[in-house]
């Protein structure tokens, strides 16, 4: 053994109650506004249907994970080589019946790196799905509650990485479907997402995001459907004291050229209203500009294969919205029976709705090919490789990250009640 590795694993040992005092300590912080809704979801979804034909599961499975980076904090200038390790139980406990099923997937991550204490972590994401259908309408919900940290969560939005600060996120999403005819379906959503990342000087804000979405879909053919879309969305930034209206509006198609080949384009335009204060003035701002979203997928005998080039607005923890043009590509092949090849790249481009320079405005490009050996039906065993890079005009350099990942996963027996 190592003795990186010897100082890993008894960094580890020396933190075994660590699990028990995170939960425990997670259950007190959400239990007053989080975990009571989420129960509350759980039993309007499970009154809707029949308990007695109810099916209750438990999928649970364990990860352990080895990592290097060698720009862990991905900064241009100062580099924080970091070598580390991450265990992570994880469960999936759901409810099935004819007409409803219910399902809480949690995932509890405990991080420890070699000579950097200051950033170890415990990581807890939960997301709540229910789903209740009569013979034309279906009733939906997802509740997600995340506390993570800004080095990840932050990578492909504000980009502020440089300093590990905690975020904690809560995402309540009910949606109603029904179908109007044999061939036309309508959707409303509204979603509502709080980001708050405590007292920190790092630049970020809490915000908080209400949108609320109509879509449309009509068979027009059986490999073709005409989509629709409209969407309007409120962000409040009370620490900055910025609010920003975006109305957005989407139309069009989705068709299956083959068996293996589909197509779905749709474009359209956004309204952008944003009242925000700099040095003391109010200020007013109103842009519109172009969305899109074209993806197209093709599946071969052994491989699958996705492309996306979309431009979206998405809300950051610089407290602004940004307009994202993302170009991105997923390739899955299969080599052997036991033997899977995945990669996926991304290039980005930010750019944020001020009209002065913003931190969000940016260029990030990232690949990750991974290697996925299936050693028993139980067990995999995973190795990639990671390289990103993101430009900043107020950057003289780069920030440019490596990174390589061993990763074991293994999933214990499901269990059925």
């Amino acid at each position: 053994m190592t003795p990186h590795t010897a100082a890993l694993a008894a960094a580890w040992r020396n933190d075994v109650s660590a699990l028990a005092s995170a939960a425990a300590d997670l259950v007190w912080r959400c239990t007053p506004d989080t975990l009571k809704f989420w129960a509350g979801a759980v039993l309007i979804v499970a009154a809707t249907s029949s308990v007695d034909a109810a099916e209750w599961y438990i999928e649970p499975s364990f990860e352990a994970e080895l990592q290097f980076d060698d720009n862990k904090l991905f900064t241009p200038d100062t580099e924080t080589r970091v070598f580390g390790g991450t265990i992570s139980p994880l469960a999936v406990v759901g409810m099935r019946t004819e007409r409803s099923e219910v399902a809480l997937d949690s995932r509890l991550d405990f991080t420890r790196y070699h000579e950097e204490p200051d950033l170890d972590t415990e990581n807890q994401f939960f997301d709540l799905t229910g789903t209740t259908r009569t013979e034309v309408d279906e009733f939906s919900f997802n509740g997600q509650f995340n506390r993570d940290t800004s080095i990840t969560s932050e990578v492909e939005t504000s980009g502020l990485t440089a300093e590990q600060v905690r975020r904690q996120n809560l995402v309540l999403a009910p949606s109603w479907s029904r179908a109007l005819d044999e061939r036309l379906v309508g959707r409303l959503e509204h979603e509502y997402s709080d980001t708050d990342y405590g007292e920190t000087d790092s630049g970020l804000v809490d915000f908080a995001v209400n949108t609320t979405t109509v879509t449309g879909e009509y068979l027009w053919a059986e490999e073709t459907r005409l989509l629709a879309n409209t969407a309007l969305s409120f962000l409040d930034v009370p620490e900055i004291d910025t609010n920003t209206t975006d109305v957005s509006a989407l139309v069009g198609i989705d068709h299956q050229f083959t068996e293996r080949l589909t197509v779905t384009a749709l474009a359209g335009a956004r309204f952008t209203e944003s009242e925000f204060v700099i040095a003391g003035e109010e200020r007013e701002q109103r842009d519109v500009g172009p969305l899109f979203d074209f993806t197209v997928r093709q599946t071969f005998e052994r491989t699958n294969l996705t492309a996306s080039l979309s431009r979206i607005t998405l809300p950051t923890g610089s407290g602004d919205l940004v307009e994202s043009t993302r170009l991105r590509l997923e390739v899955r092949h299969r080599l052997t029976p036991r033997w899977r090849l995945d990669a996926v790249a991304l290039y980005l481009s930010n750019t944020s709705d001020r009209d002065d320079q913003s931190s969000s405005d940016r260029t990030l490009a990232l690949v990750r090919p991974r290697v996925t050996w299936r050693a028993t039906d139980d067990l995999d065993v995973s190795v990639s490789y990671r390289f990103r890079r993101q430009d900043r005009e107020s950057d003289e350099s780069a920030a440019v990250s490596n990174a390589v990942f061993l990763t074991l996963t293994y999933a214990l027996p499901r269990l059925v009640f």
